[in-house]
């Protein structure tokens, strides 16, 4: 299963065996934020900053049970390494939230954000390709009328039917092949429905509903004055460097961004090294890395559990 020694298939076990606690965990963990959001809404009509905690604690509980199950059965560099990073950056939320529990808030903000700026990038991307759609419709109507001519011309053993079955099987072939070689949603459906009338469907359905979208997230961010005294806790926008240091764990965004940007960007350095998978001690880092911090952070889920228990 693993290179070297048979000591990291031992490290390995040792980190499968935390997703009985994680799933332990995550059914408490639902259960209190159930409660408390309930009572949120109750008493003052809104999530609280402790809501928004216990909310980011089951998020990354799920998460990380997810990547037990999914990455320890065969061991990859690039895999480890975007588990290790992955892993880094739910601990510098998890001690965040831990230090200044307006963090929860932050939390919600960036979740806000980061919805924002995915419906920002596909509605962009919906009105390029309902352009492109719109361009390869007229193609296609302009390629087949081509050829319907020329095959007039040319084709004399074919009856006329004949003749225009062919262009416009080969019409639409040429602009299949011009749709694959761009970026698309729903060009397997245009091949379908025709890309006019798939044009039609991205402007009067898939655009408008991207829309809506925006228009509540920028409702909610607008409207929430908690989160706007939240960002109190970060200064300007959110930089990973910056709170990994608030964290108290700067040392280490040094060496694992430093370490895995070697190999994870397509820099000039990846792309020249010899190196392109991690030796059997390095991966052994990585791993104890793992094991470690996992252990860390299901004590701290237990610990931020017991606490709000104790909240009324």
């Amino acid at each position: 299963m693993l290179p070297g020694p048979v000591a990291l298939e031992k490290i390995v076990a040792s980190i499968v065996a935390q997703k009985g606690n994680l799933e332990r965990l995550i059914p408490q963990y639902r259960a209190a934020v159930d409660a408390r959001s309930a009572s949120d809404r109750a008493s003052s009509g809104r999530l609280s900053d402790l809501s928004w905690v216990l909310a980011a604690y089951l998020d990354a509980l799920i998460r990380l049970r997810l990547f037990v199950e999914q990455n320890f059965t065969f061991i990859e560099t690039l895999g480890l390494l975007a588990v290790t990073r992955y892993l880094f950056e739910v601990l510098v939320w998890l001690r965040l939230l831990q230090k200044d529990k307006r963090y929860g808030l932050v939390y919600y903000r960036e979740l806000l954000s980061t919805q924002r700026s995915f419906y920002v990038s596909l509605k962009d991307h919906l009105t390029r390709e309902a352009v492109l759609l719109e361009e390869l419709s007229a193609h296609e109507a302009k390629t087949l009328q081509e050829l319907i001519s020329k095959a007039q011309r040319i084709v004399e053993s074919q009856s006329r039917s004949d003749a225009m079955f062919d262009s416009t099987t080969l019409a639409m072939a040429e602009t299949d092949r011009r749709a694959a070689r761009s970026f698309t949603i729903y060009g397997d459906q245009a091949r379908t429905n025709g890309y006019g009338f798939q044009a039609h469907l991205v402007r009067t359905k898939a655009l408008p509903s991207v829309v809506k979208a925006l228009e509540d997230l920028d409702n909610a961010e607008t409207s929430s004055e908690d989160i706007r005294e939240a960002a109190a806790a970060v200064k300007g926008k959110w930089n990973w460097k910056q709170q990994a240091e608030a964290a108290g764990i700067g040392d280490e965004y040094n060496f694992i961004y430093g370490y895995t940007s070697k190999l994870l960007h397509a820099t000039p350095a990846s792309l020249t090294t010899d190196q392109k998978n991690l030796e059997a001690d390095e991966m052994r880092v990585f791993l104890r890395y793992i094991h470690v911090r996992l252990l860390d952070i299901i004590e701290m889920a237990e610990k931020q559990l017991a606490a709000s228990t104790r909240i009324p």
